[in-house]
This record gives structure tokens, sequence and C-alpha cells, in this order.
């Protein structure tokens, strides 16, 4: 068992009188011995002094497709990418990307529907945003459906007392407003000037090497009493009194059934482009039409991605993307071993990798909706994984693109 670099999720100095929505939060994932994330977990911050409590976790089964990255599963370097690409502007000096998310009426389950016009994510600690201070000197935020939103003030003709906040069309009530509905006073005012965020204490990592190990074993049976939050209680996976603020991330594992058996050989890779790592010295052949980057998830691992054509997911967001190759180059933590995980069965017949033979593990959802391949080995003091994830139609030919590639892969260091 091993965690994530935790990270700190500032709450978007909202004033709503609860400490769910006005404190920070830490979230971390957590490994299991192969490697893959089995959880993520939610911890309230009291700043003021320095103590964290235990606010809601959910289970990521190995089929989920966050199992193989880091929580926040949006990277900064894609949310400056796309400030870059949409609004031309890079980040201002002396400033840096930070995680936010503010308050949210939990009343409304579906945040598109016309009463929140809001798919963007930023409305828990477990979904958050990226708040970025650009160079034009103005507040712009990144999140989930990958669009730059910018931020407004205004007031409404029926109370020109008071000024509002607009995040893409999304009305936020100020304290108290004697014209707000209740629904809109429970979302309060975000009205802030620019911050920036700076590097806190160790002290809350520290808190959340000791309290996981006693929470998690990936296996969860936390229980207890749910403190004050205005969110629901949901009969589903997820436990704590920030469970229904958890994401996707928390899935009810399938009915195990009999799935087929997929082999291939590996394609010829004569002709196919040459990707050249610009980190780490190793390159490997894209097949035709794919295409290839990389990216770092923001700490713990280094990833080159490898979609297929026609796909627009941009590096660092493969969990959007059903059919890709991950090559993952640890940075921290405990290196991952497919051996010690049911769940991945190894072929009889190993494989080479740049000269070093490795076993190659199957794995099949248990619906078999997804097919998976994973393979690990170990290149100039750095720990690699290798993945597949495709569907069943596409599979048998990914497959022997997979194979293909890791045949061209290439450790030059």
């Amino acid at each position: 068992m091993a965690l994530d670099t935790p990270a700190l999720v500032h709450a978007f100095d909202a004033h709503t009188g609860n400490s769910y929505y006005d404190d920070d939060h830490w979230v971390v994932t957590v490994r299991n011995a192969s490697g893959m994330r089995c959880g993520i977990f939610d911890f309230v911050y009291d700043r003021a002094h320095q103590r964290m409590r235990f606010s809601s976790y959910g289970v990521i089964t190995s089929v989920d497709p966050h199992a193989m990255l880091a929580f926040p599963y949006l990277s900064s370097s894609v949310a400056v990418t796309k400030l870059g690409g949409q609004r031309r502007l890079g980040v201002k000096a002396g400033t840096q990307p930070g995680l936010i998310f503010f308050p949210i009426d939990p009343s409304f389950p579906v945040l598109t529907s016309p009463v929140h016009k809001w798919a963007a994510g930023g409305n828990s600690a477990l979904n958050p945003m990226w708040h970025i201070a650009g160079s034009d000197g103005q507040d712009y935020f990144v999140g989930a459906d990958l669009n730059v939103q910018g931020r407004k003030i205004y007031r409404l003709p029926r109370d020109n007392r008071e000024p509002h906040l607009v995040l893409h069309g999304r009305y936020v009530a100020p304290p108290h407003s004697a014209h707000a509905t209740p629904n809109e006073n429970l979302e309060r005012s975000m009205m802030i000037p620019e911050r920036h965020y700076a590097n806190l204490s160790w002290l809350p990592a520290l808190f959340l090497l000791v309290l996981i190990p006693l929470l998690v074993g990936c296996s969860f049976d936390v229980s207890g009493t749910t403190p004050n939050t205005p969110t629901r209680k949901l009969d589903s996976s997820p436990k704590g009194p920030g469970a229904a603020n958890l994401t996707s991330t928390a899935q009810a594992t399938a009915v195990s059934t009999v799935c087929p058996i997929i082999s291939a050989q590996p394609a010829s890779t004569s002709g196919w482009q040459i990707y050249k790592d610009t980190t780490f010295s190793f390159h490997f052949s894209v097949p035709p039409g794919w295409r290839a980057g990389s990216f770092n998830d923001g700490g713990n691992d280094y990833i080159a991605q490898v979609f297929p054509p026609g796909s627009t997911t941009p590096f660092g967001i493969a969990t959007a993307d059903p059919e890709h190759f991950q090559i993952s180059i640890l940075l921290a933590g405990s290196p991952s071993d497919p051996a010690h995980d049911p769940d991945w069965k190894p072929e009889a017949t190993p494989i080479t990798i740049s000269g070093t033979k490795t076993t190659l593990y199957d794995r099949t959802s248990p619906a078999c909706e997804e097919v998976n391949r994973i393979a690990v080995a170990n290149f100039g003091q750095h720990h690699y994984t290798f993945f597949m994830t495709s569907v069943p139609e596409k599979a048998k030919n990914d497959l022997a693109l997979f194979l293909g590639m890791l045949q061209s892969f290439v450790y030059a260091g």
C-alpha cells in the first residue's frame, strides 16, 4: 500500500458557515501492491489550527479508468496549455495554478440542469478546477470539460445594490441576500481578490500518512456518523460525510462473466513514425495515424501516452479515452507489480522490452467491456509500466499494435 502525493484543493473563499465548503481540503489517491489506484480520500483541512478531519473516501476498482492515474486527473500543464490555446494567454509572473472548488447547492444533483448550466466541475474537492492568474491580470478556471472559464462581476436588474459573480453563466447569490431563494442562499458569494497559492506546511501530509493506513487496506470498512454538512448521504459504495461529492471514481464492481481470450502477434513496425522522448532517454515506434505525447501527472509519474486515430483526448486526460497505450515512469512512491494483483493473469510466454525479459499480464473487466495488458521493467534506476486499454471489437488489432510498440521500445540511457 502506498500513497500518491497529496493535493491541496483550496476553498474558493466561500463563506457559507459550513466548514466543508469554507475550509481547504487535502485529497490523495492510494495505490495497492500492483501499483493500481484503489481508493481516493478527502480530508477537510482546518488551516487555522493545523488539523484535519476525515470527510469521505471512494473505492477505485481495477477497471476504473482512474486506476492508472494519480489525483488530480487533470494536470496543471494541460490547464495552462488550454489557457494559451483558447485565450492566447500565459500565467501571470510570480503565480502558479492552484486547485480550487466552490460551494454549490446540494439539492441539485444534476449540474447541467437549467438552474446550474454548469459542466466544468469545481463543485467538490474531488472534482476541482484549476485557478490560473492570467498574464492579463484576470482570473481563469479550467475544469473537467477543458474549457477556459472567465470571471466577471455584474449587477442583476432585480437588485442594483449587490454585485454577483458569474462563472460561465452560473449565478452565485451573495451572502444572506434578501432576494435570493433558499437554494441560492446556500451558494453564497464567491467574490475574492486575486490570490496566490504558496507552498504550505508539510504537517497535513504527515497526518495523511498516519490516518490513511488506519482507514484503508484498499478493503474499505470505515464507518461512523456523518457530521453536519449540506450534502446528501448516498446509498452507494462511497463512505463518509463528503460522500455525496464523490466523482464517478467510486464504482461498483460488476458481476464476473466468462470473457473470450484475445491473443495476437506483434504488428510489423516498418514505416511507423518514431516518438523520441525529450525528458527520458527512450524512444518507440508509433502506429500509423496514432499520436504520442507526454506529461507529468503532478509528481508521482511521468507518462507518455499514445492515442488512436480520431481521438481528440488531450495528453494528460487518458481517463476520457477507452482506447490508448501508456508508458509510465515512476518518479515517487513504491513500484507496481501486477504479479501481486489477482486481477492480472500472467501469459505463459515472456516478452522482451529493450533487452529486458519480462511478463505480459492480461486483464478483462468483469463485464467484458474493457481489455487490458500490462508489463513492467526497470531501466536506468526507474520503474516503467507499459499499459494498454481497449474495447472488445478493437482489442485484437490494438494488442498487435501494442506488442509491436513494445518490441520497438529502446531505452538509450
